[in-house]
Order: structure tokens, then C-alpha cells, then sequence
């Protein structure tokens, strides 16, 4: 189950409170959130680490590219292999 977007938000600040300690992040959110689930020290840092390389608090995913032949040479190429 993923954490919401308001729990990461308070993941943030309490590890910039702690100084980007993640250990300290992890036991300051235990206690200020008792019946919240816990992320590991890990987590602060990968949270972290998206917010700053992305702009968001997840990996944006990899686009497959795809590719287009609509007219052109390289159709009349392709036609010209199949039938001749």
C-alpha cells in the first residue's frame, strides 16, 4: 500500500528536522504519528531524492517509443520490398 501524498509531505519535514538524519526521521514520525505505518530510513532519503532529480515524489516512468510511418519515402521503400 502506497503512502499518500499527505503523509509524504510530513515525511519531508520531519526529516529536514532531523537534519536528513533518516534513522532520527524514522523514530521522530513513529512518535508524532502513532497509528500511521512507518517507512523504513530508506524511504526519507528516496523521497528526498525524487522531490529534487523530478519535481515529484515518485520516478516519472519511462515512455516506450513508438514509431509513425505515415506516407512518405519510407512507406513507398517498404511497399517497394513487399511486391518487387
Amino acid at each position: 500500500m502506497e503512502f499518500t501524498n499527505e503523509e509524504k509531505v510530513d515525511m519531508i519535514f520531519i526529516y529536514a528536522r532531523c537534519l536528513r538524519n533518516s534513522k532520527n526521521a524514522v523514530q521522530s514520525y513513529e512518535n508524532l504519528y502513532p497509528g500511521r505505518r512507518v517507512p523504513n530510513a530508506r524511504y526519507f532519503v528516496k523521497l528526498e531524492r525524487n522531490l529534487r532529480e523530478h519535481g515529484s515524489f515518485n520516478r516519472p516512468k519511462k515512455r516506450k517509443e513508438t514509431v509513425t510511418l505515415e506516407g512518405g519515402e519510407n512507406e513507398v521503400n517498404v511497399l517497394g520490398m513487399i511486391f518487387f
